[in-house]
């Protein structure tokens, strides 16, 4: 009896011991490149998980949410278009109405991806113009950082603004009006943009010196669909015109 519990106990150790036993496999390892097209063969059970959603995504994306009256064309090289002028005065509204001390709007052509065409305007083509995940902030400037923020404009012969103009002259000089004023030695000003732009992105390096940069709690690409719905909703096209905000003397 002594001698078969013996073994009943040795045989639970063994047992307990190689269900312990940690088991090591190679990693499958194999080289060179997988092609990724057409000839790939569908997981029917992916994609009968993921069509749902597919389809819910592409009714959102192909809403439509309002009317463009006239062709906006995405350019780089222009001082004004009418999609730059568009788009920061929705940024400089949409501050307005969060402190009505904010002076002025700057963006930057390249982070606006695309045209926007006449017609309907649907919720994926506001995706397709600002892919990206940028917040509306609000930068406290003095006046030298002020005139750094001039000197840009200079520098790169315009950008989209709002509530303010620039005339750029041929000496390199320039004269530039906030709110129809010349910038104040003794005044700080308000100036909505983004925050990757208020971090010094697309060499906007005068937002480093900013006295305070304020989160306005609202991604750009977000005040633009909310923007492009309000004039949806009330029956008004969208438009936008070329107003002189960036001259360059001739």
């Amino acid at each position: 009896m002594q001698l078969n519990k013996t073994l009943q106990l040795s045989l639970c150790c063994v047992l307990f011991l190689c269900a312990c036993k940690t088991n090591k496999y190679s990693p499958f390892q194999k080289k060179g490149f997988v092609t990724i097209d057409n000839n790939l063969t569908k997981n029917s059970e992916i994609s009968s998980l993921v069509k749902p959603y597919q389809n819910e995504l592409q009714a959102k994306m192909n809403t439509v949410i309002a009317y463009c009256d006239t062709p906006m064309e995405r350019l780089l090289k222009e001082p004004e278009t009418l999609l730059g002028n568009l788009i920061a005065d929705i940024v400089f509204e949409y501050a307005y109405q969060n402190n009505i001390s904010t002076d002025m709007s700057i963006l930057n052509f390249g982070g606006l991806r695309t045209s926007l065409p006449k017609g309907d305007i649907t919720v994926g083509k506001i995706f397709e113009l600002m892919p990206f995940e940028n917040d509306v902030v609000l930068a406290t400037l003095n006046h030298s950082t002020m005139l750094k923020l001039q000197e840009y404009l200079v520098s790169q012969k315009g950008q989209p603004i709002s509530n303010a103009q620039i005339t750029i002259n041929n000496d390199g000089s320039s004269e530039f009006l906030v709110n129809n004023k010349p910038l104040h030695a003794s005044q700080v000003y308000l100036v909505a943009t983004t925050d990757y732009l208020a971090s010094g992105g697309d060499k906007m390096k005068f937002f480093e010196e900013a006295l305070e940069i304020k989160p306005l709690n609202i991604k750009l690409r977000e005040l633009i669909i909310q923007y492009f719905k309000d004039k949806g909703n009330n029956k008004e096209p969208i438009t936008s015109r070329i107003q002189n905000r960036v001259k360059i003397s001739q």
